[in-house]
C-alpha cells in the first residue's frame, strides 16, 4: 500500500481486518489480535505491528502484543510483571519526552488519533532525538490510538485518561 494505490490483496486485507474487528462475529482474544496485527503488518508493509493497552497516568501496561515477522509476543499481567518495564532505560527516555511526542496526542486531545512520526518530526530531527536513539529505532511509526473510559470506584465513567493503542512501526 506504500505506493498509495489499493491492490486486490490490500482490499482483501481490509476486509479481513473488518471481519476480525467485528466482535459480533469474532470473540476478542490474543489469537484474534495476532491475526489482526498480521493483516495490518501486511497491509502497510511494516516491519512489525503492536497493540499496547497502557494507562498513561502512570505508564503501566495492562496488555502488550506484537508481531515481528514470524515471531509473536503476548504479555499478560504475569508476563508484564516478569518483563520489568520499569527497569528499561529506553522506556524512561520515552516517559521523559511523552508529553511533547506524537504518542501523547490521545491524552492531550482526548480524541482518537491516527498519525505518523513524520507528521510531527522531520527525518533529521528524529534521527537526533533521544527517543529514537534509545527507545524507538524506527524510521517512521504510524500510531492508531483511542481513549478508553474506565469506570471509577464509584461506578461512574472517569475521564478518558487510560489509553489503548496500536502502534505500527515501519
Amino acid at each position: 500500500m506504500a505506493d498509495l494505490t489499493l491492490s486486490t490483496t490490500d482490499i482483501g486485507s481490509l476486509r479481513d481486518i473488518l471481519d476480525l474487528a467485528d466482535s459480533r462475529s469474532t470473540a476478542p482474544s490474543p489469537a484474534v489480535v495476532e491475526e489482526l496485527l498480521r493483516c495490518i503488518e501486511r497491509l502497510f508493509d511494516a516491519d512489525d505491528a503492536a497493540f499496547h493497552a497502557m494507562d498513561a497516568r502512570d505508564f503501566s501496561y495492562q496488555h502488550v502484543q506484537e508481531v515481528v515477522g514470524d515471531e509473536a509476543v503476548v504479555l499478560d499481567a504475569a508476563g508484564l510483571a516478569a518483563w520489568g518495564a520499569d527497569d528499561d532505560p529506553g522506556l524512561q527516555v520515552l516517559r521523559d519526552h511523552w508529553w511533547v511526542s506524537s504518542c501523547s496526542l490521545i491524552e492531550r486531545t482526548g480524541a482518537p488519533v491516527a498519525t505518523s512520526l513524520r507528521s510531527w518530526v522531520s527525518e533529521r530531527r528524529w534521527a537526533e532525538h533521544p527517543v529514537h536513539k534509545e527507545c524507538l529505532p524506527y524510521v517512521d511509526e504510524l500510531i492508531l490510538g483511542y481513549p478508553w473510559e474506565v469506570p471509577d470506584r464509584y461506578g461512574s465513567s472517569s475521564v478518558a485518561r487510560p489509553v489503548r493503542r496500536s502502534a505500527i512501526a515501519t
